[in-house]
């Protein structure tokens, strides 16, 4: 059952219906905290770099060995730095970044095809339960 719950929940997230899949995924998190397909996915949900770090380091919290949630965090935080060595180094005219990389952080976890951006139009200031219950 669980299973089909995340295959609902990455189906939102291919719809664009992010906040309905983080609220899914927060359920799932809640029953299951060491499910790290629900936490990958969780972070899918996500569109700042800042937020995504601090899910994926709440599921190592309680998942310290997995691998996928370690290279996951290493590749997160090397595009954070490379984004604010960027913006020291370029004036802000000539700083054209996406709000994200090209390709999915979050390859391992994925079936088919990249995540369409997660979260547009939404307000990136929404709580987040299943980091308010692990952190």
């Amino acid at each position: 059952m669980a299973d089909d719950r995340l295959q609902s929940a990455i189906q939102l997230v291919y719809g664009g219906k992010t906040a309905e899949a983080r609220r899914e995924l927060g359920r799932i998190l809640k029953a299951d905290p060491c499910d790290v397909p629900a936490w990958l996915w969780y972070a899918e949900t996500y569109t700042s770099i800042e937020q995504r770090i601090q899910i994926l380091e709440a599921c190592l919290r309680v998942n310290p060995t997995d691998a996928r949630v370690q290279q996951a965090l290493a590749a997160l935080t090397s595009h954070r730095n490379n984004i604010y060595h960027l913006k020291q180094i370029l004036p802000p005219n000539k700083l054209l970044l996406p709000n994200r990389p090209n390709q999915p952080i979050f390859a391992a976890h994925q079936k088919s095809g990249p995540v369409p951006p997660a979260g547009e139009g939404e307000a990136s200031s929404q709580q987040n339960p299943a980091l308010q219950n692990h952190t």
